[in-house]
Protein backbone atom coordinates (compact mmCIF):
# COMPACT_ATOMS: atom_id res chain seq x y z
CA UNK A 1 0.00 0.00 0.00
CA UNK A 2 1.47 3.71 -0.71
CA UNK A 3 1.85 6.48 1.14
CA UNK A 4 -1.27 8.21 0.16
CA UNK A 5 -3.29 4.95 0.89
CA UNK A 6 -1.66 4.69 4.40
CA UNK A 7 -2.62 8.35 4.96
CA UNK A 8 -6.23 8.12 4.09
CA UNK A 9 -6.57 4.72 6.00
CA UNK A 10 -5.11 6.74 9.49
CA UNK A 11 -7.32 9.93 8.44
CA UNK A 12 -10.53 7.57 8.34
CA UNK A 13 -9.84 5.64 11.21
CA UNK A 14 -9.37 8.98 13.18
CA UNK A 15 -12.97 10.14 11.48
CA UNK A 16 -14.45 7.32 12.71
CA UNK A 17 -13.13 8.16 16.34
CA UNK A 18 -14.81 11.47 16.30
CA UNK A 19 -18.31 10.18 15.28
CA UNK A 20 -18.05 7.71 17.00
CA UNK A 21 -17.67 9.72 20.47
CA UNK A 22 -13.65 8.68 21.19
CA UNK A 23 -12.02 11.29 21.14
CA UNK A 24 -11.10 11.10 24.73
CA UNK A 25 -11.98 15.03 25.11
CA UNK A 26 -15.20 14.65 27.17
CA UNK A 27 -15.49 14.77 31.20
CA UNK A 28 -16.70 11.41 30.79
CA UNK A 29 -13.64 10.14 29.79
CA UNK A 30 -11.34 11.99 32.33
CA UNK A 31 -13.40 10.76 35.25
CA UNK A 32 -12.99 7.13 34.40
CA UNK A 33 -9.45 7.39 33.06
CA UNK A 34 -7.43 10.11 33.72
CA UNK A 35 -8.30 10.08 37.39
CA UNK A 36 -8.80 6.09 37.83
CA UNK A 37 -7.04 4.45 40.87
CA UNK A 38 -5.80 0.79 39.25
CA UNK A 39 -5.01 -0.57 43.00
CA UNK A 40 -4.72 1.29 46.78
CA UNK A 41 -1.14 0.48 46.67
CA UNK A 42 -1.20 1.44 42.74
CA UNK A 43 -0.78 4.29 40.70
CA UNK A 44 -3.14 6.50 39.33
CA UNK A 45 -3.65 7.29 35.71
CA UNK A 46 -1.90 9.03 33.37
CA UNK A 47 1.51 7.28 34.54
CA UNK A 48 3.37 10.55 33.92
CA UNK A 49 2.02 14.24 32.36
CA UNK A 50 0.99 13.66 29.00
CA UNK A 51 4.60 13.70 26.76
CA UNK A 52 6.75 14.11 29.68
CA UNK A 53 8.24 10.17 29.06
CA UNK A 54 9.04 8.77 25.42
CA UNK A 55 9.62 4.75 25.86
CA UNK A 56 11.15 2.96 23.11
CA UNK A 57 10.12 -0.25 21.67
CA UNK A 58 11.82 -2.59 19.29
CA UNK A 59 9.41 -5.54 18.07
CA UNK A 60 7.47 -7.47 15.42
CA UNK A 61 5.33 -5.01 13.74
CA UNK A 62 1.20 -5.00 13.19
CA UNK A 63 0.54 -8.63 11.58
CA UNK A 64 -2.09 -6.35 9.25
CA UNK A 65 0.60 -4.97 7.34
CA UNK A 66 -1.02 -1.96 5.72
CA UNK A 67 -1.61 -0.41 9.82
CA UNK A 68 1.72 -0.33 11.07
CA UNK A 69 2.79 0.67 14.43
CA UNK A 70 4.31 3.81 13.98
CA UNK A 71 1.13 5.46 12.18
CA UNK A 72 -0.08 6.22 15.74
CA UNK A 73 -3.11 4.06 15.19
CA UNK A 74 -5.97 4.47 17.34
CA UNK A 75 -5.51 2.06 20.05
CA UNK A 76 -1.85 3.39 20.65
CA UNK A 77 -3.11 6.76 20.61
CA UNK A 78 -5.74 5.99 23.13
CA UNK A 79 -3.26 4.35 25.52
CA UNK A 80 -1.14 7.03 25.18
CA UNK A 81 -3.81 9.65 26.12
CA UNK A 82 -4.61 7.34 29.09
CA UNK A 83 -1.26 6.60 30.36
CA UNK A 84 0.82 10.01 28.96
CA UNK A 85 3.53 7.68 28.04
CA UNK A 86 5.15 8.22 24.18
CA UNK A 87 6.05 5.21 22.77
CA UNK A 88 8.60 5.18 19.89
CA UNK A 89 8.29 2.48 17.68
CA UNK A 90 11.17 0.75 16.34
CA UNK A 91 9.04 -2.09 14.48
CA UNK A 92 9.78 -4.33 11.65
CA UNK A 93 7.72 -7.36 9.94
CA UNK A 94 8.94 -10.48 11.66
CA UNK A 95 11.01 -11.88 8.13
CA UNK A 96 13.43 -9.07 8.94
CA UNK A 97 12.96 -8.24 13.19
CA UNK A 98 15.30 -11.01 14.37
CA UNK A 99 17.74 -10.35 12.23
CA UNK A 100 18.10 -6.51 13.13
CA UNK A 101 17.70 -7.03 16.93
CA UNK A 102 19.94 -9.98 17.50
CA UNK A 103 22.82 -7.45 15.85
CA UNK A 104 21.90 -4.76 18.48
CA UNK A 105 21.54 -7.50 21.31
CA UNK A 106 25.08 -8.53 20.29
CA UNK A 107 26.44 -5.56 20.15
CA UNK A 108 24.75 -4.49 23.80
CA UNK A 109 24.52 -0.52 22.71
CA UNK A 110 21.69 1.45 21.36
CA UNK A 111 18.96 -0.80 22.80
CA UNK A 112 15.41 0.25 23.28
CA UNK A 113 13.81 0.31 26.25
CA UNK A 114 11.71 -2.10 25.66
CA UNK A 115 12.27 -5.08 23.52
CA UNK A 116 11.25 -7.93 22.25
CA UNK A 117 13.75 -10.89 21.81
CA UNK A 118 14.23 -14.90 21.28
CA UNK A 119 12.79 -16.95 24.08
CA UNK A 120 15.40 -19.30 24.07
CA UNK A 121 17.90 -16.52 24.06
CA UNK A 122 16.23 -14.62 26.89
CA UNK A 123 18.27 -16.05 29.71
CA UNK A 124 21.25 -15.72 28.17
CA UNK A 125 21.30 -12.07 27.42
CA UNK A 126 19.97 -11.47 31.11
CA UNK A 127 23.06 -13.32 31.73
CA UNK A 128 24.69 -10.92 29.94
CA UNK A 129 23.28 -7.85 31.63
CA UNK A 130 21.54 -6.80 28.78
CA UNK A 131 18.23 -7.46 30.29
CA UNK A 132 16.76 -6.47 33.63
CA UNK A 133 14.90 -8.62 36.24
CA UNK A 134 11.51 -7.52 36.97
CA UNK A 135 10.54 -9.24 39.90
CA UNK A 136 11.20 -5.61 42.35
CA UNK A 137 9.71 -3.75 39.89
CA UNK A 138 6.45 -5.78 39.84
CA UNK A 139 6.48 -5.75 43.42
CA UNK A 140 7.19 -1.75 43.89
CA UNK A 141 4.78 -0.31 41.12
CA UNK A 142 2.98 -3.12 38.59
CA UNK A 143 0.04 -4.25 41.05
CA UNK A 144 -2.23 -5.95 38.09
CA UNK A 145 0.72 -8.23 37.53
CA UNK A 146 1.17 -9.47 41.01
CA UNK A 147 -2.25 -9.68 40.82
CA UNK A 148 -2.29 -11.93 37.61
CA UNK A 149 0.39 -13.69 39.29
CA UNK A 150 -1.31 -14.48 42.46
CA UNK A 151 -4.40 -15.52 40.04
CA UNK A 152 -2.63 -18.09 37.77
CA UNK A 153 0.79 -18.66 39.58
CA UNK A 154 1.49 -21.17 36.41
CA UNK A 155 2.27 -17.94 34.26
CA UNK A 156 4.62 -16.66 37.05
CA UNK A 157 6.29 -20.36 36.73
CA UNK A 158 6.93 -20.47 32.91
CA UNK A 159 8.33 -16.62 33.34
CA UNK A 160 10.75 -17.71 35.89
CA UNK A 161 14.20 -18.43 34.72
CA UNK A 162 16.93 -20.86 35.65
CA UNK A 163 17.96 -18.09 38.39
CA UNK A 164 14.79 -17.86 39.69
CA UNK A 165 13.94 -14.17 38.44
CA UNK A 166 11.27 -13.01 35.89
CA UNK A 167 12.77 -10.65 32.80
CA UNK A 168 9.98 -10.77 30.70
CA UNK A 169 6.24 -9.80 30.38
CA UNK A 170 4.68 -12.75 27.27
CA UNK A 171 1.35 -13.20 25.53
CA UNK A 172 -0.95 -14.82 27.78
CA UNK A 173 -3.01 -17.73 25.16
CA UNK A 174 -4.64 -19.63 27.86
CA UNK A 175 -8.11 -18.91 26.26
CA UNK A 176 -6.97 -19.45 22.75
CA UNK A 177 -5.29 -22.43 23.80
CA UNK A 178 -8.64 -23.81 24.64
CA UNK A 179 -11.06 -22.40 22.08
CA UNK A 180 -8.87 -23.17 18.94
CA UNK A 181 -7.40 -26.33 19.51
CA UNK A 182 -5.68 -28.56 17.11
CA UNK A 183 -7.47 -31.36 15.99
CA UNK A 184 -8.33 -34.10 13.39
CA UNK A 185 -10.94 -33.10 10.63
CA UNK A 186 -12.22 -35.76 8.36
CA UNK A 187 -15.35 -35.77 5.52
CA UNK A 188 -18.03 -36.19 7.32
CA UNK A 189 -20.58 -35.99 4.52
CA UNK A 190 -18.36 -38.29 3.11
CA UNK A 191 -18.77 -40.42 6.11
CA UNK A 192 -22.78 -40.39 5.87
CA UNK A 193 -22.99 -41.56 2.70
CA UNK A 194 -21.28 -44.51 3.49
CA UNK A 195 -23.04 -44.54 6.65
CA UNK A 196 -19.69 -44.62 9.18
CA UNK A 197 -19.65 -42.75 12.40
CA UNK A 198 -17.26 -40.47 12.87
CA UNK A 199 -14.00 -42.34 14.03
CA UNK A 200 -12.95 -42.70 17.97
CA UNK A 201 -10.38 -45.44 17.86
CA UNK A 202 -7.74 -46.18 15.68
CA UNK A 203 -9.20 -49.21 13.79
CA UNK A 204 -12.42 -46.66 13.14
CA UNK A 205 -9.78 -44.38 11.47
CA UNK A 206 -8.79 -47.65 9.69
CA UNK A 207 -11.65 -48.08 8.68
CA UNK A 208 -13.11 -44.77 7.09
CA UNK A 209 -9.63 -44.28 5.37
CA UNK A 210 -10.10 -47.57 3.54
CA UNK A 211 -13.47 -46.66 2.83
CA UNK A 212 -12.33 -43.44 1.39
CA UNK A 213 -9.87 -44.81 -0.64
CA UNK A 214 -12.74 -46.94 -2.09
CA UNK A 215 -14.76 -44.39 -3.20
CA UNK A 216 -12.57 -43.07 -5.58
CA UNK A 217 -8.92 -43.80 -5.90
CA UNK A 218 -7.78 -40.25 -7.09
CA UNK A 219 -8.43 -39.91 -3.28
CA UNK A 220 -5.94 -38.77 -0.58
CA UNK A 221 -7.71 -40.33 2.23
CA UNK A 222 -5.55 -38.16 4.45
CA UNK A 223 -3.06 -35.63 3.90
CA UNK A 224 -1.43 -32.74 6.47
CA UNK A 225 0.10 -30.19 4.11
CA UNK A 226 3.19 -30.27 6.05
CA UNK A 227 6.40 -29.05 4.26
CA UNK A 228 9.17 -31.49 6.30
CA UNK A 229 9.78 -34.45 7.91
CA UNK A 230 9.61 -33.09 11.57
CA UNK A 231 6.46 -31.68 10.56
CA UNK A 232 4.92 -34.38 9.74
CA UNK A 233 6.46 -36.52 12.39
CA UNK A 234 4.31 -34.04 14.64
CA UNK A 235 1.04 -33.90 12.61
CA UNK A 236 0.55 -37.49 12.21
CA UNK A 237 1.61 -37.71 15.96
CA UNK A 238 -2.10 -36.76 16.90
CA UNK A 239 -2.24 -40.72 16.61
CA UNK A 240 0.38 -41.51 19.11
CA UNK A 241 -1.49 -40.61 21.76
CA UNK A 242 -3.89 -43.77 21.01
CA UNK A 243 -0.72 -45.74 21.47
CA UNK A 244 0.66 -43.93 25.49
CA UNK A 245 2.99 -41.74 23.92
CA UNK A 246 3.37 -38.31 25.19
CA UNK A 247 2.43 -35.56 23.03
CA UNK A 248 4.52 -35.09 19.63
CA UNK A 249 2.41 -32.11 18.27
CA UNK A 250 3.18 -29.19 21.30
CA UNK A 251 5.30 -31.05 23.27
CA UNK A 252 7.83 -32.06 21.32
CA UNK A 253 7.74 -35.80 22.62
CA UNK A 254 8.41 -35.17 26.24
CA UNK A 255 6.42 -36.20 28.85
CA UNK A 256 6.28 -36.52 32.52
CA UNK A 257 4.57 -39.53 34.66
CA UNK A 258 2.77 -39.52 37.93
CA UNK A 259 6.18 -40.12 39.58
CA UNK A 260 7.22 -37.44 38.23
CA UNK A 261 10.42 -38.97 35.85
CA UNK A 262 10.78 -37.57 32.93
CA UNK A 263 10.20 -39.20 29.41
CA UNK A 264 10.67 -38.93 25.55
CA UNK A 265 8.36 -40.77 23.22
CA UNK A 266 10.77 -41.34 20.39
CA UNK A 267 12.77 -44.23 22.71
CA UNK A 268 9.47 -45.73 24.16
CA UNK A 269 8.12 -48.78 23.31
CA UNK A 270 5.41 -48.07 22.23
CA UNK A 271 6.75 -46.01 19.90
CA UNK A 272 7.37 -49.05 18.06
CA UNK A 273 3.60 -49.89 17.76
CA UNK A 274 3.03 -46.20 16.76
CA UNK A 275 5.47 -46.77 13.58
CA UNK A 276 3.76 -49.76 12.73
CA UNK A 277 0.35 -48.31 12.14
CA UNK A 278 1.55 -45.70 10.38
CA UNK A 279 3.20 -47.98 7.92
CA UNK A 280 -0.24 -49.79 7.58
CA UNK A 281 -1.25 -46.72 6.39
CA UNK A 282 1.22 -45.82 4.16
CA UNK A 283 1.64 -49.29 1.75
CA UNK A 284 -2.34 -48.80 2.01
CA UNK A 285 -1.89 -45.61 0.28
CA UNK A 286 -4.29 -44.36 3.10
CA UNK A 287 -1.87 -41.28 3.92
CA UNK A 288 -0.58 -39.30 1.16
CA UNK A 289 2.65 -40.81 -0.13
CA UNK A 290 4.52 -37.17 -0.58
CA UNK A 291 5.15 -34.14 1.30
CA UNK A 292 2.24 -31.38 0.02
CA UNK A 293 2.15 -27.93 0.70
CA UNK A 294 1.18 -24.39 0.01
CA UNK A 295 -1.13 -23.91 -3.39
CA UNK A 296 -0.22 -27.86 -4.08
CA UNK A 297 -2.24 -28.52 -1.15
CA UNK A 298 -4.99 -26.14 -1.55
CA UNK A 299 -5.58 -27.62 -4.44
CA UNK A 300 -6.08 -30.82 -3.26
CA UNK A 301 -8.60 -29.83 -0.64
CA UNK A 302 -10.51 -27.36 -3.53
CA UNK A 303 -10.83 -30.52 -6.10
CA UNK A 304 -12.42 -32.61 -3.68
CA UNK A 305 -9.45 -34.79 -3.01
CA UNK A 306 -8.79 -35.03 0.41
CA UNK A 307 -10.52 -36.89 3.19
CA UNK A 308 -8.75 -36.17 6.39
CA UNK A 309 -6.13 -33.51 7.55
CA UNK A 310 -4.99 -31.86 11.10
CA UNK A 311 -5.11 -28.36 12.22
CA UNK A 312 -6.34 -25.43 14.35
CA UNK A 313 -10.40 -25.33 13.55
CA UNK A 314 -9.84 -21.84 12.44
CA UNK A 315 -8.43 -23.54 9.17
CA UNK A 316 -10.23 -26.49 8.86
CA UNK A 317 -13.28 -24.12 8.69
CA UNK A 318 -11.39 -22.64 6.35
CA UNK A 319 -11.43 -25.86 3.98
CA UNK A 320 -14.90 -26.41 3.90
CA UNK A 321 -15.16 -22.78 2.84
CA UNK A 322 -12.59 -23.68 0.19
CA UNK A 323 -14.59 -26.77 -1.12
CA UNK A 324 -18.21 -25.03 -1.32
CA UNK A 325 -17.05 -21.74 -3.70
CA UNK A 326 -15.47 -24.67 -6.10
CA UNK A 327 -18.76 -25.69 -6.07
CA UNK A 328 -19.29 -28.84 -3.37
CA UNK A 329 -22.12 -27.20 -1.33
CA UNK A 330 -22.60 -30.28 1.15
CA UNK A 331 -18.77 -30.72 2.00
CA UNK A 332 -18.13 -30.58 5.90
CA UNK A 333 -14.42 -31.33 7.69
CA UNK A 334 -15.82 -32.43 11.00
CA UNK A 335 -13.68 -31.82 14.09
CA UNK A 336 -12.70 -35.04 15.61
CA UNK A 337 -10.12 -35.73 18.82
CA UNK A 338 -7.40 -37.78 17.91
CA UNK A 339 -8.50 -41.50 18.26
CA UNK A 340 -8.33 -43.23 21.67
CA UNK A 341 -6.32 -46.58 22.12
CA UNK A 342 -7.17 -49.76 24.45
CA UNK A 343 -5.65 -48.08 27.17
CA UNK A 344 -5.74 -44.25 26.74
CA UNK A 345 -8.49 -41.84 26.08
CA UNK A 346 -8.72 -39.26 23.68
CA UNK A 347 -7.17 -36.19 24.51
CA UNK A 348 -6.98 -32.75 22.99
CA UNK A 349 -3.50 -31.14 24.17
CA UNK A 350 -3.24 -27.89 25.07
CA UNK A 351 -0.71 -25.89 23.35
CA UNK A 352 1.69 -23.36 25.33
CA UNK A 353 0.07 -20.87 27.14
CA UNK A 354 2.49 -17.95 27.00
CA UNK A 355 4.13 -17.03 23.56
CA UNK A 356 6.75 -14.04 23.23
CA UNK A 357 9.32 -12.19 25.89
CA UNK A 358 8.91 -9.09 26.28
CA UNK A 359 11.68 -7.08 28.70
CA UNK A 360 12.87 -3.97 30.10
CA UNK A 361 17.00 -3.16 28.63
CA UNK A 362 20.11 -1.97 30.57
CA UNK A 363 19.62 1.11 28.95
CA UNK A 364 16.16 2.29 30.49
CA UNK A 365 16.28 5.57 32.43
CA UNK A 366 12.84 5.22 33.21
CA UNK A 367 12.05 1.19 34.37
CA UNK A 368 9.33 2.54 36.79
CA UNK A 369 7.22 4.11 33.65
CA UNK A 370 8.15 1.26 31.84
CA UNK A 371 7.02 -1.19 34.41
CA UNK A 372 3.68 0.69 35.00
CA UNK A 373 3.11 0.90 31.00
CA UNK A 374 3.40 -2.90 30.95
CA UNK A 375 1.41 -3.55 34.02
CA UNK A 376 -1.31 -1.20 32.41
CA UNK A 377 -1.29 -2.54 28.93
CA UNK A 378 -0.52 -6.03 30.05
CA UNK A 379 -2.54 -7.17 33.31
CA UNK A 380 -4.85 -4.24 33.70
CA UNK A 381 -8.67 -4.39 32.33
CA UNK A 382 -8.30 -1.75 30.74
CA UNK A 383 -5.42 -2.14 28.98
CA UNK A 384 -6.55 -5.72 27.94
CA UNK A 385 -9.41 -4.55 26.67
CA UNK A 386 -7.92 -2.19 24.68
CA UNK A 387 -5.52 -4.17 23.33
CA UNK A 388 -8.18 -6.86 22.86
CA UNK A 389 -11.38 -5.26 21.88
CA UNK A 390 -10.01 -1.82 20.41
CA UNK A 391 -12.07 1.36 20.65
CA UNK A 392 -15.15 1.72 22.74
CA UNK A 393 -18.05 2.95 20.36
CA UNK A 394 -16.22 1.83 17.14
CA UNK A 395 -14.89 -2.03 17.56
CA UNK A 396 -17.22 -2.46 20.56
CA UNK A 397 -20.20 -1.46 22.74
CA UNK A 398 -20.81 -2.59 26.35
CA UNK A 399 -23.63 -4.40 26.83
CA UNK A 400 -24.85 -5.51 30.49
CA UNK A 401 -20.96 -5.08 32.17
CA UNK A 402 -19.28 -7.10 28.89
CA UNK A 403 -18.20 -5.55 25.26
CA UNK A 404 -19.28 -6.67 22.35
CA UNK A 405 -17.26 -6.34 19.29
CA UNK A 406 -19.18 -4.14 16.52
CA UNK A 407 -20.23 -4.84 12.45
CA UNK A 408 -16.70 -2.53 12.00
CA UNK A 409 -15.42 -5.81 12.90
CA UNK A 410 -18.03 -8.70 12.33
CA UNK A 411 -19.14 -6.93 9.13
CA UNK A 412 -16.36 -4.74 8.32
CA UNK A 413 -17.29 -2.40 5.54
CA UNK A 414 -13.70 -2.95 3.91
CA UNK A 415 -14.32 -6.51 3.68
CA UNK A 416 -11.55 -7.01 6.35
CA UNK A 417 -11.89 -10.20 8.66
CA UNK A 418 -12.98 -9.73 12.17
CA UNK A 419 -8.84 -10.10 13.31
CA UNK A 420 -7.60 -7.93 10.55
CA UNK A 421 -10.62 -5.67 11.52
CA UNK A 422 -9.19 -4.96 14.88
CA UNK A 423 -5.56 -4.61 13.85
CA UNK A 424 -6.14 -1.97 11.59
CA UNK A 425 -7.32 0.19 14.38
CA UNK A 426 -4.05 -1.57 16.53
CA UNK A 427 -5.93 -4.06 18.50
CA UNK A 428 -5.35 -7.76 18.52
CA UNK A 429 -1.51 -6.72 19.06
CA UNK A 430 1.93 -8.29 18.65
CA UNK A 431 2.98 -6.95 21.81
CA UNK A 432 2.14 -8.51 25.71
CA UNK A 433 -1.77 -8.98 26.14
CA UNK A 434 -4.02 -11.32 27.58
CA UNK A 435 -7.14 -12.21 25.56
CA UNK A 436 -9.86 -13.53 27.89
CA UNK A 437 -12.94 -16.28 26.43
CA UNK A 438 -15.44 -13.69 25.86
CA UNK A 439 -13.09 -12.29 22.82
CA UNK A 440 -12.83 -15.44 21.42
CA UNK A 441 -16.68 -16.64 21.58
CA UNK A 442 -17.12 -13.13 19.72
CA UNK A 443 -14.96 -13.87 16.72
CA UNK A 444 -14.92 -17.69 16.35
CA UNK A 445 -17.45 -20.02 14.55
CA UNK A 446 -20.18 -21.34 16.81
CA UNK A 447 -19.76 -24.59 15.63
CA UNK A 448 -15.81 -23.95 16.55
CA UNK A 449 -17.46 -22.89 19.99
CA UNK A 450 -19.15 -25.74 20.33
CA UNK A 451 -16.74 -28.08 19.73
CA UNK A 452 -14.27 -26.00 22.51
CA UNK A 453 -17.30 -26.70 24.82
CA UNK A 454 -17.66 -29.82 23.95
CA UNK A 455 -13.80 -31.48 24.75
CA UNK A 456 -13.07 -29.57 27.58
CA UNK A 457 -13.00 -32.76 29.73
CA UNK A 458 -10.91 -34.07 27.18
CA UNK A 459 -8.12 -31.24 27.57
CA UNK A 460 -4.51 -31.94 29.09
CA UNK A 461 -1.19 -30.07 29.63
CA UNK A 462 1.71 -29.96 27.43
CA UNK A 463 4.98 -30.72 28.90
CA UNK A 464 6.13 -27.03 30.24
CA UNK A 465 8.30 -25.22 28.81
CA UNK A 466 11.19 -25.44 30.33
CA UNK A 467 13.92 -22.66 30.53
CA UNK A 468 17.39 -23.41 30.66
CA UNK A 469 20.75 -22.58 31.99
CA UNK A 470 22.91 -21.21 29.11
CA UNK A 471 25.24 -24.30 29.97
CA UNK A 472 22.14 -26.72 29.66
CA UNK A 473 20.92 -24.76 26.31
CA UNK A 474 24.13 -25.16 24.82
CA UNK A 475 24.59 -28.91 25.77
CA UNK A 476 20.93 -30.17 24.53
CA UNK A 477 21.86 -27.61 21.16
CA UNK A 478 24.96 -30.04 20.52
CA UNK A 479 23.41 -32.96 21.34
CA UNK A 480 20.16 -32.39 20.01
CA UNK A 481 20.80 -31.23 16.77
CA UNK A 482 21.87 -34.55 15.46
CA UNK A 483 19.34 -36.67 17.46
CA UNK A 484 16.32 -34.52 15.86
CA UNK A 485 17.84 -35.16 12.23
CA UNK A 486 18.45 -38.92 12.96
CA UNK A 487 14.86 -39.41 14.39
CA UNK A 488 13.26 -37.60 11.51
CA UNK A 489 15.70 -39.70 8.97
CA UNK A 490 14.39 -43.10 11.12
CA UNK A 491 10.83 -42.07 11.51
CA UNK A 492 10.02 -41.39 7.35
CA UNK A 493 12.24 -44.52 6.64
CA UNK A 494 10.10 -46.77 9.21
CA UNK A 495 6.87 -45.61 8.02
CA UNK A 496 7.82 -46.11 4.32
CA UNK A 497 9.11 -49.47 4.53
CA UNK A 498 12.83 -48.74 3.74
CA UNK A 499 14.00 -49.56 7.20
CA UNK A 500 12.37 -52.88 9.12
CA UNK A 501 10.94 -52.35 12.20
CA UNK A 502 13.25 -55.77 12.75
CA UNK A 503 15.61 -53.07 13.50
CA UNK A 504 14.07 -50.96 16.04
CA UNK A 505 16.35 -51.99 18.83
CA UNK A 506 19.37 -51.06 16.59
CA UNK A 507 17.66 -47.67 16.58
CA UNK A 508 17.11 -47.26 20.12
CA UNK A 509 20.88 -48.17 20.85
CA UNK A 510 22.28 -45.82 18.28
CA UNK A 511 20.05 -42.95 19.98
CA UNK A 512 21.86 -44.00 23.34
CA UNK A 513 25.10 -43.59 21.63
CA UNK A 514 24.71 -39.88 20.46
CA UNK A 515 23.12 -39.23 24.53
CA UNK A 516 19.97 -39.08 24.53
CA UNK A 517 20.62 -40.33 28.10
CA UNK A 518 22.13 -37.14 28.82
CA UNK A 519 19.43 -34.88 27.17
CA UNK A 520 17.01 -36.71 29.72
CA UNK A 521 19.28 -35.98 32.64
CA UNK A 522 19.03 -32.07 31.61
CA UNK A 523 15.24 -32.39 31.21
CA UNK A 524 14.58 -34.14 34.50
CA UNK A 525 16.89 -31.85 36.41
CA UNK A 526 14.78 -28.91 34.38
CA UNK A 527 11.55 -29.87 35.17
CA UNK A 528 12.71 -30.89 38.54
CA UNK A 529 13.79 -26.66 38.91
CA UNK A 530 10.45 -25.82 37.28
CA UNK A 531 8.11 -27.83 40.27
CA UNK A 532 10.17 -26.45 43.32
CA UNK A 533 8.98 -22.54 41.99
CA UNK A 534 6.66 -20.61 43.97
CA UNK A 535 6.41 -23.48 46.51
Amino acid sequence: MNKVALFMLTAMVSLSLVFYGCSGSDDKFKDNYYNAKLNKEGYTLPIVEDGSVTLTYAGIDNWYAPASYTQNLPVWQEIEKRTGVKIKWEVMPASSYWNSINTRLTSGMTLPDIVRVNEPDLFKHASEGLLIPLDTLIDQYAPNIKKLFADEPQIKKLLTQADGKIYSATQIMTAAVEMEPWVLGIRKDWLDMMDLKLPETLDDWYNALKAFKKLDYSIIPMTTGITNPEQARSLYGLFGHAFGLNDMVFSEGWGVGADGKVSYTYIMPQYKDFLAYLNKLYEEGLIDHQLVQGDQFTSLIVNNRVGAVAGYTTAILRYDNLLKKSGVPDANYAFVLPPKGSNAEAVSVRRRSVSGAFSITKECENQEVAIKWLDYIWASEEGRRLQAFGIEGMTYTMEDGKPKLTDFVTNNPDRLDAVSALRSVGAFTALPDYRAVDFWEQILDPVQIEFANEIKSNYVDKFPDLNPTPDEEEKLASLMTDINIYIDEMYVRFIIGNESLENFDNYIQTLKEMGIKKVIEIKQAQYDRYMSLNK
